[in-house]
This record gives C-alpha cells, structure tokens and sequence, in this order.
C-alpha cells in the first residue's frame, strides 16, 4: 500500500512540474512580441493570386476568423486552410514563407475589432508549431514535402531492392486513428468559439487529410521521377466509389458480394468481377459531444446565448430571475377593495 503511495505522488509531482513547464512556455509565447512575417517579391506576388480568390469567395471570406483561431491552438498553416474549405491543389504544395504572406494579407482583410492586438499570439504559435508538430495533422501534411519523408518514399520506388515497373499505380495513405478524433475536437472547438454560426457549421467543407497528402504526393511524384498523377481517372480497371452508409454497414461485402450471400453488391450491378483494394473513412457523422436525455441540443444553448448577449443589458432577464420575480409578486398580500 506504501508503496502505491509512493508512486502516487511521484506521478504527481511529476504532473504539476510539466504543468508548470507548460504555463512559463505559453507565458513565454504572450509575451514574445513577433513582428509581421515577410516575404520576397515572387513569395507575394504567389500568395496575392490565392489571397484574391478567398477574398472574392463569400464563404471562405466569412471563415476567415476561423484560420487565426486554428494557428493559435498549435494547427499548422495547411491543416487551417483543410478547415477554410480550400481546394485549389496547388496551394498545398507551396512553401511556407507563401503560406504565412497569405495569412499576413487575409489577417489585414480582419476588421480592427476581430483582431487582437498585432496578431503576435499567432504569429508566436506559428513558429512553435514549425518547430514542433502540427495538432490536427500531427506533422504528416505539415512535413510531407520535407526531404525526410519523400527520400525513403522514392529510395523504395527507384533503388534499393525494389527497382519497381509499372505504368499506372494506386497512392494509399494510412493515417494515425488520432486525427479523426482531432478533427472532430478542432471543428467543434471552432463551433463553440465563433458561437456556431453557419459559416463554421458544415464538416463537409474540411478537406481530408488523405486526399490534401495526395495532391501534394501526386505532384512530388511527378516532379522527381516522372510519374503522372490523376486525382479522377485511375486506369481502365479501377474506379474509386463514394458510399454515405449507416453505422456497421457492410462496405466489403458490398463490394465483392462475399462469394454470393450479399445482394444486390457491386459485382451484379456492373454485371463483372469485382474486389475492393482500399477503403477509406472520409467523414463520420457523429452527435458530439453526446447530449444526457432531456437535454436540449448544444448549438440551441449557444444559440440562445448568442441572442441574449444581443440584448441591452437592462432588458435581459433570465428565466430564473424572472420565476423568482413572479413567486414574490404571488407572495405579496392583496389589498381587499371596499
């Protein structure tokens, strides 16, 4: 039992040390004062091209706020423009220094009431973040153009033991379980700071990782030794299939038909053979965070926060300040009339 004691405490005090590392870092980060980032004449001319497709967007205009919120919880500069809803491949594969130019100019689109201060909180968190690791992505996107990643990748494909030929191939990417769970955290955590309005509502306008981590494979591939990426067309005898199903639906056996006991599957439909050689989860619809019976729906509690803190402050009366009012109006004795 002393002994378990022991161990207690030492897990302990080893807890509140890095709690303590952890608040003198981040008072470190608010207090650093990180100016603008700058960028050369090339590196502003690339970032002005995308920065005037966002602007002329009305829904990624309105997502705007969003990107700042992300950089400040340690996302990385890819990972926030997945959550704008950014599709322009090309984006993906530019160099950091373009990426911080364009949020430098889509930081100055803010008004000066949705900015804080000089922007130097997520300035500071940017560069911590580059030195560490991505919170959504955990450093996959993040490094993914890196020497360090794409050296094994083509030394497998081009030399070595493998010394592979082929003309058509298929990219698969597995990614840690995590980041759909960190997705899911960030989206909401968006919600819940921008009092869920509409523009941050829609998880279908997040870009996959996977499908970010292809457009920049698929262009690396191509740039280093020649292979040719299309995001659409596999080759004659692959297709790739978008299935919306139910919990525990049977993804394979639709596919392939489980040798006969699954109809209709793929195979009959297409009137040919058919397996599957990947599959993918892209999206999960989740209620989240679960409600406790009774309870109403989260975004109905914001949202009825969100109107109250829009009323003067001397009409706002709450539901309770106004049953209290009413019990001490019955109590009050009545004046008999004569």
């Amino acid at each position: 039992m002393d002994i378990h004691k022991e161990e207690a405490k030492g897990g302990e005090s080893v807890a509140n040390q890095a709690k303590m590392e952890t608040d003198q870092t981040e008072a470190k980060t608010e207090a650093a004062t990180v100016s603008p980032f700058t960028a050369t004449e090339a590196e502003s001319a690339a970032a002005g091209r995308y920065v005037g497709e966002v602007i002329h967007d009305s829904d990624m205009k309105a997502r705007i706020p969003g990107l700042f919120t992300l950089l400040r919880c340690g996302c990385c500069e890819l990972c926030a423009l997945r959550f704008l809803g950014q599709r322009v491949f090309s984006l993906y594969r530019e160099p950091l220094p373009v990426l911080r130019c364009i949020m430098e100019s889509l930081w100055a689109t803010l008004p000066e009431t949705e900015r804080r201060s000089d922007g130097s909180d997520w300035r500071a968190r940017s560069q911590a973040t580059e030195a560490a690791a991505c919170v959504a992505c955990l450093g996959t996107l993040q490094n993914v153009q890196s020497d360090k990643f794409m050296g094994p990748l083509l030394a497998a494909l081009t030399g070595g033991t493998g010394k592979y030929e082929f003309s058509d191939y298929s990219l698969t990417i597995t990614m840690p379980a995590s980041t759909v769970t960190r997705q899911y955290a960030l989206h909401y955590h968006l919600l819940a700071t921008h009092k869920f309005t509409e523009e941050f509502e829609d998880k279908s306008t997040i870009v996959d990782i996977k499908e970010a981590m292809k457009w920049i494979l698929g262009h690396e591939l191509r740039r280093r030794i020649g292979l040719n990426f299309s995001r659409e067309y596999i080759s004659p005898h692959f297709i790739t299939l978008d299935l919306t199903t139910q919990a525990g639906t049977y993804v394979k056996e639709f596919v392939h038909g489980d040798l006969g006991r699954t109809t209709p599957n793929l195979g009959l439909l297409l009137g040919c053979e058919t397996d599957i050689l990947q599959l993918d989860v892209l999206a999960i619809e989740l209620d989240f965070p679960p409600r406790l019976p009774g309870q109403p729906p989260i975004e109905d509690v914001f949202a009825s926060t969100a109107e109250k803190e829009k009323q003067p402050a001397d009409e706002t009366v709450t539901t309770e300040e106004g049953e209290q009012q009413k019990r001490k109006e019955a109590d009050k004795p009545k004046e008999a009339s004569v």
